[in-house]
């Protein structure tokens, strides 16, 4: 914790080793501790700006997952120019930090917005607690401008709802933690910034596991792209509802295989879609050049035998995608079948589908070393999704692949869509919620609105 007294930083260290995983991580962060009270410009941007009563705000982005954004202030007013990373030219990524903001009506300018593909009427959201997940929606729309009033002296915004590398990192401890008996959890390697990567297995231990399938999962590859890592939660809630419920089970037998942190330092740093040194690391796979897809490959060439499907979670700044890509030289009818089933509770993109042979990907890696089907899950970034909804279509789209027996009959109907493509600036808060989903008899809805 940061406190602010007359410009002057003091810093509360306690508890502070959990939050920070590697010595880098320690020095970035005591670096941007100690500058931000004295001067106002810390990391990537910062900036200071007088408020009427004298108080002063300071907004940067040196912290994990802020990023894509250049910050300055004129007349009074906070202009934020949207900034891509390597080369990316489909601007949308950003994540910045406001200090000193309480009681204060806080306005907003995003200087280049006709340059990204963030429609007009999309509005940010922000916290006051990174940890908590509780984010809010703003007032305004963003078109021409914006403002916002903040009760709390420390304020994160974002275009997205964020999702930091140190969330992995604490969920993966966590979920060891509550569930011994059927998660294991593995370091499986370092990224080229010295991040550790981690992977998640999930089965039942009673079950002999020559007698299993494996089903992989991966997400932020595309590290700006978060709605993938909402959606791996939702998915590993789903699957450790099933085995702890004494009295639901899967149809089959499974060990599950998550590693929800692909690209670490371009998660760190607020990147939208490539590493630091610039690998798009969804087209390296046919490379195995970034140290990060060997420990990815190399973690699946050792503990993957019988793979029965895989998951690549991502999100795009496109309205005009599909809810699922595969590669089409991998599937037959009935893998069809299930790519349309999952396609059919996308919120974003209901019920389409499209096929793609794109080199390096990870769904070809999958399809060649392992004669098997991954699929990428996309959802749209500016959508307004509520948090029951992205669990809902991460849960929904796990099912199809690893269904229960308590499924419902006939097939899976599709989500209600609440907020269709292109108007949701018409639907401030789209947490309507489908009466019909799979969740599982012990799954409540409701603990997902924030």
């Amino acid at each position: 914790m940061v406190m602010f007294t007359n410009y002057i930083a003091t810093v509360d260290f306690r508890g502070m080793a959990d939050m920070i995983s590697t010595e880098l991580d320690r020095r970035r962060f005591l670096r941007g501790t100690a500058v931000a009270g004295l001067t106002g410009a810390v990391g990537v941007s910062g900036i200071t700006s007088g408020a009427e009563d004298g108080t002063s705000i300071t907004a940067t982005t040196d912290f994990d997952s802020g990023g894509g954004v250049e910050i300055d202030q004129e007349n009074g007013r906070i202009e934020l120019t949207n900034i891509d990373d390597a080369g990316y030219s489909f601007l949308g990524y950003m994540h910045f930090r406001l200090e000193g903001a309480a009681n204060t009506d806080v306005s907003f300018n995003i200087t280049n917005l006709d340059e990204s593909r963030m429609p007009a009427n999309y509005r940010l959201l922000y916290t006051s607690s990174l940890e908590s997940g509780d984010w809010t929606r703003m007032d305004d729309e963003v078109e021409d401008g914006f403002s916002q009033t903040f009760d709390s002296d420390e304020v994160y915004i974002s275009g997205y709802r964020a999702y930091p590398y140190q969330q992995t990192v604490q969920r993966v401890t966590e979920l060891e933690r509550s569930y011994p008996r059927f998660v294991e959890t593995d370091v499986i390697g370092q990224s080229a910034n010295g991040r550790d990567m981690h992977a998640i297995r999930i089965t039942n231990p009673a079950v002999p596991d020559e007698e299993k399938e494996d089903i992989i999962s991966i997400t932020r590859q595309h590290p700006g792209e978060v709605e993938g890592s909402w959606h791996m939660d939702a998915a590993i809630d789903y699957v450790l509802e099933t085995l702890c419920d004494s009295t639901v089970a899967f149809e089959d037998e499974f060990c599950f295989h998550f590693i929800p942190n692909a690209n670490p330092d371009g998660m760190y740093e607020g990147h939208h879609r490539h590493t630091p040194q610039g690998y798009d690391l969804n087209r390296e796979w046919n490379t195995e050049s970034p140290v990060e897809i060997e420990n990815m490959m190399s973690y699946m060439r050792e503990n993957l035998d019988d793979v029965h499907w895989g998951f690549d979670f991502h999100s795009t700044t496109n309205s005009n995608w599909d809810a699922v890509v595969y590669g089409e030289d991998a599937v037959d009818d009935d893998d069809l079948d299930t790519i349309d089933a999952i396609a059919s509770h996308s919120l974003s993109y209901p019920d389409t589908t499209r096929s793609s042979n794109t080199d390096g990907t990870a769904y070809a890696f999958i399809n060649d070393e392992f004669d098997a089907v991954m699929v990428v899950t996309e959802a749209w970034t500016y959508r307004e999704y509520a948090a029951a909804e992205l669990a809902a279509e991460g849960r929904n789209f796990f099912s199809e692949v690893a269904p229960r027996e308590d499924s419902p009959s006939g097939g899976r109907r599709s989500p209600k869509n609440t907020c269709p493509s292109g108007s949701c600036g018409e639907h401030p808060y789209p947490v309507e919620l489908p009466s019909s989903l799979p969740w599982g008899k012990n799954f409540d809805p409701v603990e997902y609105l924030l």
